[in-house]
């Protein structure tokens, strides 16, 4: 028996994809992207720092929530410098409306607990360390945060003074 004599094709080769070439960028995939070390401390510290700066302008919001009502009230109808010249909040006109909707419209002083969680959040993923376990500290915090609001909602409505604590209970 005689062997094939007409040669095999070699198998086809796989184009190389052009698509970032054109414009001079090099496709990274997403997955690479997150698994780069750097990358992650990156966004571990920027979650630390949020945290930092909505738990000072918290803080700052319960000593000065009301002398800032008014530039509050009046921040989507002015001009951006005039309402953040106006501001007492220590962490600027941002800081003013994060606390604002945060304490004010929606969790009361229970808002403390998400810049302690993201915190946690941040901590983990920057260090690869838990400083308390994520997973029970985080269904605490949601509860207590809950909890907290609906205490200080009852006792607001029941002393009568919502014109004067509702920053307690929020919205």
């Amino acid at each position: 028996m005689a062997k094939n004599v007409i040669p095999s094709t070699p198998p086809k080769r796989e184009r190389k994809s052009t698509a970032g070439s054109e414009t001079g960028q090099v496709k990274i995939p997403f997955g690479k992207m997150a698994s780069d070390p750097r990358n992650q401390k990156m966004w571990g510290w920027a979650l630390i720092f949020l945290s930092l700066y909505m738990l000072g302008a918290f803080v700052w919001y319960l000593f000065t929530g009301a002398a800032d009502q008014s530039v509050v009230d009046s921040a989507f109808t002015t001009k951006y410098r005039i309402s953040s010249r106006e501001t007492q909040n220590g962490m600027g006109f941002f800081g003013l409306l994060l606390s604002h909707f945060f304490i004010f419209r929606w969790f009361g002083v229970a808002a403390l607990g998400f810049p302690f969680l993201l915190f946690l959040i941040g901590y983990k993923i920057a260090r690869k360390r838990e400083l308390l376990p994520l997973q029970r500290t985080t269904q605490l915090t949601v509860v207590y945060v809950f909890l907290i609001r609906l205490f200080y909602g009852y006792f607001v409505l029941r002393t009568d003074t919502v014109r004067s604590m509702s920053f307690l209970c929020g919205g």
